[in-house]
């Protein structure tokens, strides 16, 4: 089971398998899904986020040079707790994320939707090539919830 049709893609392509499938995502609890509605309809004050991830793959590097050249004013959101995160990056119009190797998914980027942002993003971000990733708030999370019906078929 694979998190997303890219990772799929990908693991094919490297493996050779051919008994995968795609869960369109991960599993989504209520009380995350309660969060990211009630998140959604925060007001977007502040416009360019970069999340603080410590790890270089995340690609922090890139995403504060293209804002510093595109002359973006822009925040590094640093992670915490999940809720007070979330609460914070919903604030922002833009998530600017550029991963520098394959997000099989990429949950923040969902997330970030969720909450009625839009990302910059490149073609690192399994996330992104979902079919569901062109929805947005209500109508995203009321995906995430489907898919957990999905997603429980596929482990029965």
């Amino acid at each position: 089971i694979m998190r997303s049709a890219g990772h799929e893609h990908a693991i094919k392509q490297a493996v050779g398998l051919k008994n995968t499938v795609s869960s369109n995502g991960n599993p989504w609890s209520k009380a995350d899904r309660e969060l990211l509605r009630k998140l959604s309809t925060t007001q977007k004050t502040r416009e360019f986020a970069i999340v603080g991830h410590t790890h270089p793959s995340k690609g922090i590097e890139d995403a504060v040079a293209h804002c510093e050249e595109k002359g973006h004013d822009y925040q590094i959101v640093p992670e915490g707790p999940r809720e007070r995160f979330l609460t914070e990056l919903s604030q922002y119009q833009f998530l600017v994320f550029l991963p520098r190797i394959f997000e099989s998914y990429g949950r923040i980027a969902f997330e970030f939707l969720c909450m009625n942002g839009s990302i910059i993003h490149n073609n690192m971000l399994g996330f992104m090539l979902e079919d569901h990733s062109k929805l947005r708030g209500a109508e995203l999370i009321d995906f995430a919830k489907d898919n957990n019906k999905y997603i429980l078929s596929l482990v029965e």
